[in-house]
């Protein structure tokens, strides 16, 4: 893979050097922001990291320059920096940047962060070989689990499943398989959980950018914020700017009961279910339903489903 550092320090250019595998990595330098931006036309990098404090032009303006071209829009950015702030970090993110590494840091730390990116950047050159499937199942909604089925079984048995349910939630693998790929593209609905911390902002960034090159229409992902705090550092209009994507849902923090029902396996949602996140679930499960559900009232209403229509029927 082809590395650009771009870095007016020599010193983490030669730490790293020493530490990236020579057979998995061609490393190129330069000391300002004019020089690398004049190296990337002719070593055409796979991946990018860059400092934010450069002579010349500074991080940010290579983070910006290098987002407009389409041709280095999806290019892995890892930005490596003195500066600690939260600000500094969302503005990076905002501008396209992948990853943020805070200096001093440790070599290992970063090639392992590489790694990770370079997975990325494979799942999104395949992205570009794919095209999205014309079927569709009633509800797909994603989060992590382990891929089980051949292609041919998969289907089988999800056809075997629509014939029965008027629902299907599939909660898939995270590593954009051929098998996840394949079952996004069946979804009608994708729902993608976050949490209000940088790791996971910058895993929903990663999904969102692999799920646009997959040419799957973002209008049908509906992201899911679960506040694991109770008093988080990333707030909500942070987070949608940064993703430039709403925020659909969001989960109030209840770690204790979240806690009782993982220890003891019994679902809050029945124990409890005038919990403020229980409404909030039910809510969810609403308006992810179809329309003709929405008009057409059950036989024998359950007590959600008459929580969650007195509800709207009140605002």
């Amino acid at each position: 893979m082809r590395v650009l550092l771009i870095d007016d320090e020599q010193f983490y250019f030669k730490l790293l050097k020493k530490t990236l595998p020579e057979a998995e990595y061609n490393l190129e330098y330069a000391k300002s922001g004019s020089e690398g931006l004049s190296k990337i036309p002719s070593f055409e990098p796979e991946m990018l990291i860059v400092d934010l404090k450069l002579p010349e032009m500074d991080g940010f303006e290579i983070l910006e320059r290098l987002r407009r071209d389409p041709k280095f829009s999806y290019m892995p950015v890892i930005v490596i920096t003195s500066r600690d702030e939260l600000s500094e970090k969302l503005r990076a993110f905002e501008l396209g940047a992948d990853d943020y590494v805070v200096k001093p840091f440790q070599p290992e730390e970063l090639v392992a962060r590489m790694g990770i990116l370079a997975r990325r950047g494979r799942a999104m050159r395949l992205a570009q070989k794919e095209s999205p499937s014309a079927k569709s199942a009633t509800m797909i909604t994603v989060h992590i689990a382990a891929d089980t089925f051949t292609h041919d079984t998969l289907k089988v048995f999800l056809e075997k499943l629509k014939s029965q349910n008027d629902f299907i939630i599939v909660d898939t693998s995270h590593d954009f398989s051929d098998m996840t790929i394949h079952m996004l593209n069946m979804s009608n609905t994708i729902l993608l959980v976050m949490a209000p911390e940088l790791a996971s902002l910058r895993t929903t960034m990663s999904a969102l950018e692999i799920y646009d090159r997959l040419g799957i229409s973002l209008d049908k992902v509906k992201i899911a914020l679960n506040n694991n705090s109770s008093n988080p550092a990333i707030k909500q209009v942070q987070l949608e700017k940064v993703l430039k994507h709403p925020i659909d849902f969001v989960l109030p923090f209840e770690a204790g009961e979240v806690n009782r029902a993982l220890n003891f396996g019994q679902p809050f949602i029945l124990n409890n279910p005038d919990l403020p996140i229980c409404l909030v679930l039910e809510r969810m499960a609403y308006a992810m339903s179809d329309d003709a559900h929405k008009a057409l009232p059950p036989a024998m209403p359950s007590a959600t489903w008459k929580r969650v229509t007195s509800q709207l029927s009140n605002k």
